[in-house]
């Protein structure tokens, strides 16, 4: 019995050595434009500006899902982007953030916002944006590179 057990707790210490390593980034997403812009320019960043119904939006519930939380997306996010989310209620009444209430309003008619989820890069150094409306691509591999089309520019 004992040669069992020492068996496996070698085999248990030994199972991580083995195991794939997960990666564990954690995507800052804040709700301040004018800070991730200065932010941006700090940093020599991209603007990564996304208005979203998270809570009731179908496409918005997918591409959070499949590609804005995938280790890719967050590493590459990470590297290259400073990532702003104006987070809207069902059928658009309104941010569902009230201390940026005033704000996100401001910025929906700034940016015309026409539909969600819509999703803006920018570059804060010549304000030269690219965007896209509704869920034009269903993968990450797909997604960063329509933004590294844009941040190569």
């Amino acid at each position: 019995m004992k040669t069992i057990l020492n068996v496996f707790l070698i085999f248990m210490a030994a199972v991580p050595l083995f195991a794939k390593e997960e990666l564990k980034t954690a995507l800052e997403w804040t709700p301040d434009y004018e800070a991730a812009v200065q932010t941006a320019k700090k940093e020599n960043k991209s603007v990564f500006l996304l208005f979203t119904g998270s809570t009731w939006c179908p496409p918005c519930k997918y591409l959070e899902a499949n590609i804005l939380s995938s280790d890719e997306f967050k590493k590459f996010a990470g590297e290259n982007l400073v990532c702003v989310m104006v987070d809207f209620k069902r059928g658009g009444r309104g941010p569902s953030d009230p201390k940026f209430a005033d704000k996100h309003n401001a910025l929906a008619r700034q940016f015309s916002i026409v539909g969600f989820p819509t999703v803006f890069i920018i570059n804060p150094n010549t304000d030269a944006k690219e965007s896209i409306v509704g869920l034009k691509y269903d993968n990450t591999k797909d997604f960063i590179a329509w933004i590294k089309s844009f941040i190569k520019k």
